[in-house]
């Protein structure tokens, strides 16, 4: 992929090979256009000598964007949106992003006494998966840029319109998917990194960013250094699909950092990369955490479980990671549950980090996903 593009090739090779260990690897290029950036602000990338550059690099492999693409740009300063998880309010960034699934998934997940299911157990499984592969069957019918379409919020996050979904639950069996249409309607008018961090006087950031496939569309602009993102491959070309390509129209997108407040102030900060995966994996993090009395880091340890189509995979398996034991996956193919078993530590199940708040005894702790090449640090 490095070798598809000259400019890529420039920046990431030698002689059209991977630098070996120990071999003194710069990057000129990135550093001129971080020089650039700092001198001279947003106008140097949107409106100046770097926009020019990448604009004239495209141009050479036929591309579309224009300078006035990046001069019309800009950036919104969004409200998030909420629900309330026994006591605590969860919050996400709104749509294009993934974030409102999760919401979802835990107005039909607080009706029920953890402590009764228990972690590890066929049914808590068998609940976290059902719970995102409805919840998502909304997540696709609505989750695009929000200047082409009017998202149903109210009902969406409401508790009651989640009462009338979780009707079509069923501990015995599977929800099958050709039977989405029977769901209450809601009417309307990989290279990924996540961080959080918390300072002294309580100040917390979570934060995700993304150029979605490894080294994102693997194309390089001449002289600058830094690699383009690919997140449009989200855009559909049928024209009757929410996420159809059009003018001036951001895509679905899975990136989705999140925070939890507990009587107003900041409890829990936490997130991960993983594609579809994010919803899931954050709903772990927090019944772990809220329900069970996880610390951060048992809580990204604990075994995973991924439901649905992700990393471009052609099935919507449950897939599990092995140290799952066989008499619960057995339990949960008996279900109906397409079982894709997985190594320990999968990195399929994405990387998770995050920071637990303890106000009362004024503590902060943290956890990172040896699943990935994150680190809980303190200064």
């Amino acid at each position: 992929m490095l070798q598809k593009y000259p400019e890529t090739e420039k920046a990431f090779l030698n002689n059209s090979k991977v630098p070996e260990p120990g071999k003194i690897f710069t990057q000129p290029d990135l550093a001129w256009s971080l020089k650039k950036i700092a001198k001279e602000g947003r106008e140097v990338f949107y409106e100046g000598e770097i926009a020019e550059k990448i604009v004239s690099s495209l141009e050479k492999h036929v591309a579309i964007l224009t300078m006035e693409d990046f001069k019309n740009h800009s950036s919104s300063w969004d409200k998030p949106i909420s629900t309330k998880y026994k006591g605590f309010d969860v919050y996400q960034v709104r749509p294009n992003t993934q974030g409102i699934a999760m919401l979802m998934m835990l107005n039909m997940l607080e009706k029920h006494d953890f402590s009764e299911i228990a972690d590890g157990t066929p049914d808590y499984y068998h609940l976290m998966s059902e719970a995102a592969k409805i919840k998502f069957s909304y997540r696709d019918a609505w989750v695009t840029d929000t200047n082409h379409i009017n998202i149903p919020y109210e009902t969406l996050l409401s508790k009651s319109f989640s009462d009338e979904v979780y009707k079509h639950f069923s501990w015995d069996t599977v929800f099958q998917e050709d039977r989405f249409e029977q769901l209450p309607a809601a009417e309307g008018s990989r290279d990924t990194v996540y961080m959080s961090t918390v300072d002294k006087e309580g100040n917390s950031v979570s934060l995700i960013q993304s150029i979605f496939h490894e080294f994102g569309s693997g194309f390089v602009p001449e002289g600058c250094g830094f690699l383009l993102q690919n997140r449009g491959s989200y855009f559909s070309l049928d024209e009757n699909h929410p996420n159809r390509l059009e003018p001036n129209k951001r895509t679905f997108h899975t990136i989705m950092p999140s925070m939890v407040m507990k009587d107003g102030k900041p409890f829990m900060l936490f997130g991960a990369m993983g594609g579809e995966g994010q919803p899931q994996t954050q709903v772990a993090l927090l019944t772990r955490v809220i329900d069970f009395g996880y610390n951060m880091q048992q809580a990204i340890e604990a075994p995973r479980w991924l439901y649905g189509k992700t990393w471009g995979e052609d099935s919507s398996t449950l897939k599990l990671e092995s140290r799952i034991p066989d008499v619960i996956m057995d339990d949960l193919d008996k279900r109906g549950h397409m079982i894709e078993k997985k190594e320990n530590y999968s990195q399929t199940m994405g990387h998770a980090q995050g920071i637990i708040i303890d106000d009362e005894r004024g503590i902060y702790s943290a956890g990172a996903d040896p699943r990935g090449d994150g680190i809980a640090v303190s200064w």
